[in-house]
């Protein structure tokens, strides 16, 4: 969804029962997801939680000059951070995903052979999005010359 014409997506407004937090008034609220999402595209507010927090919840500080600021932001259930948790697992780790201390190592099945993947030689050739599970029957051992039959781990590299 694009709002106020500013050309972000909200995904955040497409949740079934939408949870905001303030830590300085020690609030939790829950609202209908598709009541905000119709309040805020006639609202002409510039982001999502200032909205909630004006005009929903009347609270009296401003969410972007200086001085007493709200401190609202989105609260997530554990059911919501349990099946986001979830789908980026299944997903797999993704090549830009990684960190600068990590390294790909890539084994052979059948002869053991084992080699360092550079995480810039990686993004150069596959991509950024692509995801590790991908490429492992790409991989052909150097060694022994088999093609699919290789594992890949990510290992941290020594302080």
């Amino acid at each position: 969804m694009t709002a106020n014409d500013n050309g972000y997506d909200y995904k955040e407004l497409d949740r079934e029962r939408i949870w905001v937090i303030c830590e300085d008034c020690e609030l939790l609220r829950s609202f209908d997801g598709k009541a905000v999402k119709a309040e805020f595209t006639a609202t002409p507010a510039p982001s999502p939680l200032r909205m909630i927090a004006q005009k929903l919840i009347g609270c009296p500080k401003s969410k972007e000059d200086f001085g007493p600021r709200c401190r609202m932001s989105y609260y997530w259930t554990f059911e919501e951070r349990t099946e986001k948790a979830a789908q980026e697992e299944a997903a797999g780790v993704r090549v830009c995903d990684l960190r600068s201390w990590e390294v790909v190592v890539a084994g052979c099945g059948s002869c053991k052979h084992v080699t360092e993947l550079p995480r810039w030689k990686l993004i150069k050739m596959v991509g950024g999005n692509t995801a590790l599970q991908e490429l492992q029957p790409r991989l052909k051992c150097r060694k022994c010359g088999e093609k699919g039959g290789s594992y890949i781990t990510i290992a941290k590299l020594p302080r």
